[in-house]
C-alpha cells in the first residue's frame, strides 16, 4: 500500500510539472472582446477556429512590450482535406506586469481582413 501511495505521489509531481501554457479558447466572432489574466513570466495560448488549408488565417497585432509572441501553430481535425476545420494556436509570453491589447484579424488569402476581435491581457 505504501508503495502505491509513493508511486502516486511521484506521478502527481511529475505530471504537475508538465503542464503547457494556459489556454484561452476564443469564439473569434466579429467585434468580440475577451480578457485574459496571466502572471508575469507565464506563457499563454489563444485558440481560434480557422480554415488554414483555404488560405484564411488569424494574425495577431499588438504594440505593447509587456507580451511577446512565441509561436503560431495549428491543430488539424481533417488531415489534408481542403477546407477541413482547424484550430489556430497563437502562443505568447507575458514578459512583465501591466497590460496589453491583442487585435486578432482573420485574413483571407489576398490579405484582406474578414473579421477581427480583441483580447485584453492583464499581467499581474
Amino acid at each position: 500500500m505504501k508503495r502505491i501511495l509513493m508511486l502516486t505521489a511521484v506521478l502527481a509531481l511529475f505530471l504537475g510539472g508538465c503542464k503547457g501554457p494556459r489556454e484561452f479558447i476564443l469564439s473569434g466572432e466579429e467585434g468580440s472582446k475577451s480578457v485574459a489574466v496571466v502572471a508575469a513570466g507565464e506563457e499563454f495560448s489563444l485558440k481560434l477556429n480557422a480554415s488554414l488549408s483555404t488560405g484564411y488565417a488569424w494574425h495577431a497585432e499588438y504594440t505593447e512590450e509587456s507580451i511577446a509572441k512565441i509561436s503560431d501553430g495549428v491543430i488539424t481535425a481533417g488531415g489534408d482535406v481542403t477546407g477541413a476545420p482547424d484550430v489556430q494556436v497563437i502562443t505568447f509570453k507575458a514578459v512583465k506586469s501591466g497590460g496589453a491589447i491583442i487585435n486578432l484579424k482573420y485574413k483571407n488569402p489576398s490579405g484582406q481582413t474578414v473579421k477581427s476581435c480583441d483580447v485584453g491581457v492583464e499581467i499581474k
